[in-house]
Parts: structure tokens; sequence; C-alpha cells
């Protein structure tokens, strides 16, 4: 299914069938988001959710707004908080604790979609597990924290219905999969099942260039006489990822998870050079819109040691050390590769994939993916 295109959408709970909307219709920054009641047509921009990706030199891949369209703020976790509880509003900022708090991420499961604050990494939830209209919309733990059933995660999953869906006729909600096996088969990667199993290999990153031997980054330099964050050179130099090559081996290991009946991949992230080794575990997506068929995922890394920044007074620390980062007072580094990997070379009559392929330029770095199945 994959991240819904950008556009205009409806956004309505999967548990509870109510739709995210503005507490009293309201225009101010600071609104409380709550869910209600699918409003009369006339009255429904404010129901409606305009879905963006991010662009700004800050942004990771994956991180995307959602402004309401009626009164042109986006959807916020208030105070840039960490805490989960705390509540969604609407809010427009431009400091980058406001736009890291007014960012989201996409995870498919269930036909429906989960969104994590890109700075909170806690979930886009109904509080109480309500479902009454008028609920607060707040972030919230995923399970099995706090004993947190499988159940209640029901009201962390949304649909997201393209605006003119219902007065067409059409309808938002996947749609039930009514090929025979044989049609499935046809088409590699095209079933979760089709992926069970272990594939490894490698994620390279290196600078892309912008004429033989010349880096985005050398070139941006150049521009200004070698200073660096100066001008159009500047912001060109400060966009690229970095002027070294990255290389992690990975990992992926796709099962099915008999308590939830969930598709998971638990994904093992190495770092040459560093020796820096995260193990993270996360639902996958199937993204048929492709040719070929893709596979999307992301994972966490960690580096092996925790460095120290003296001019900004304090530690830095990778998302698997929170604790300590909490003790220290330290500020948390967040690493994350998303992945979304072609489907390739099966076998004569099977759909199942022998390799996992992606070679895509994001941020003025060349990225390679390119996994193979353990036999």
């Amino acid at each position: 299914m994959g991240i819904p295109a950008e556009g205009t959408y409806l956004i309505k709970n999967y548990k509870n069938n109510l739709y995210l909307g503005v507490r009293g219709k309201s225009d101010q920054s600071g609104a409380v988001v709550e869910q209600q009641e699918l409003l009369p047509e006339s009255e429904r921009e404010i129901q409606q959710w305009r879905l963006s990706a991010r662009t700004d030199k800050d942004a990771k891949d994956g991180d995307y707004f959602l402004t309401n369209v009626k009164n042109g703020r986006r959807l916020h976790i208030a105070a840039h908080s960490h805490q989960p509880s705390a509540s969604a509003e609407v809010w427009n900022g431009d400091s980058a604790d406001a736009l890291r708090s007014s960012s989201w991420r996409f995870t498919e499961e269930k036909g429906a979609y989960a969104l994590a604050n890109s700075a909170s990494e806690y979930w886009l939830n109904v509080r109480r597990f309500s479902t009454e209209a008028g609920a607060t919309i707040e972030q919230w733990l995923k399970p099995p924290a706090l004993e947190f059933t499988a159940e209640k995660r029901d009201f962390q999953l949304w649909y997201f219905e393209p605006v003119g869906a219902r007065e067409s006729g059409t309808s938002a909600e996947p749609q039930k999969d009514t090929a025979t096996e044989e049609t499935r088969a046809a088409r590699c990667g095209g079933r979760f099942d089709s992926y069970i199993g272990t594939y490894k290999g490698t994620y390279k990153s290196e600078p892309a260039m912008v004429a033989e031997g010349i880096s985005v980054a050398q070139a941006a330099a150049a521009s200004t006489g070698g200073k660096w964050g100066e001008g159009l050179g500047g912001m060109l130099a400060d966009a690229a990822d970095a002027e070294v090559t990255v290389t992690y081996d990975v990992t992926a290991r796709f099962y099915l998870e008999s308590k939830s009946n969930r598709y998971l991949v638990e994904v093992t992230t190495l770092k040459r050079g560093s020796g820096g080794k995260c193990v993270d575990v996360c639902d996958f997506g199937l993204n048929l819109n492709k040719q070929p068929a893709a596979v999307e995922f992301h994972a966490k890394t960690q580096e092996s040691s925790i460095a120290y920044d003296p001019t900004a007074g304090s530690n830095y620390v990778d998302d698997y050390n929170k604790n300590k980062a909490r003790e220290a007072g330290a500020q948390a580094v967040r690493h994350l590769i998303d992945f979304s990997l072609s489907a390739l070379d099966p076998q004569p009559g099977s759909d199942t994939p022998q390799r996992l392929y992606e070679s895509v330029t994001r941020k003025n770095a060349k990225i390679v993916t390119e996994l193979h199945r353990e036999q």
C-alpha cells in the first residue's frame, strides 16, 4: 500500500470510525485536535488535512506534515512535548522544535496507517481509547508498553480518505484482495508471505556527483570560495548528507508474529568501521503501485560509542540509550534508514524474490541497497 500520495484527506479512526477534526472549528494556534462525527459537506474543511512531504534542510526521509485545510495550521504535539499523553493541536511555527513536533512518519498496519511523531516517536492515539465524539487526540505508547494491549493499538490506526471519494461513491479504505493464488504468484513480491525468510546484504550511502570526481558538497564549497554556510553554496553544502561514504551490513528477517498475526521484519544493521550494531523490529508494507513491487520498512541504527560535543554543552547519544541520555541531560540523536526495495529475481513458478534492491538519490547522497535471500 505504501505511504498515501500527497493530497487532501479525511482521516478516520480504524477502531471507532470517527474523524480527526479541530475542537470548536477553531482557527487559533493551539486549538485542540479531537475525534468527531463526520460533518456536513459544507462544514467539512475543519476535518480535512493536506498531506505534504517535509522538504526543509533538516527534514528526514519519511517526514510528512498534515495541515488543516480550514485554518492552515499543522497537526502538532503541544509544547513540543516528548511525554506520552501530550495533546495534539494545530500550530504553525518555524523553529526546529516546532517543525520536528509537526512531522509524522507512516507505518502500514491492517490496511490502515499508524502515525508516529518524528520528534517524540510516540503514536497518534485517541485518549483513554474512547469511542465517543469529542475525545482528545494525543500521543501515546505502542503495545506491549504498560500493559497496552494489541486491541488498543487499533485506536492508533487511521484510514486516509481522499477528499471527494465519498461524493464520487468510491471508497478509500483498502479493497479486499480477490485475486487468485495463480494471479498473485505471477507477480514477484505481491504477497506478504512471499518475503518470509532472511535476506542479507549492504546499504551504502556516498556523496552524489555533479560531475566526474566532484561531489555536491565540493561544488557547494567552491561556489562560496570554500566558505561553508554562506549563500546558495552554503545551503547546498548544508543539504549534503556528508562528504564520506557510509556502509551498513544489513540482515532483514521477515516473519509472521503468531500472537498478533502481524507481519514483521527484524532488521540488524552493523556500521562498517565503527562496530555500531542495532537490532530493530517493525511492521513492513508492500507498495504494489511500483513496478516491480516493493517492500517498505524503516530501521534504526546505533553507534557503538557515545560522543561528546563540548561546543553544544551536552552529550549526544543514540535513541537506544534514552535512559542514559535522561540521566546525563543529553540530547538523543536519531539514526533512521528508510527502505523501499524492489522485489527481483524470483525462481520459476514462485513469487518469492531472491533479491531486494534500491538505488536512489536522497539529500545529495547516492544510496544503493542490495539484499540477497538466504537459502
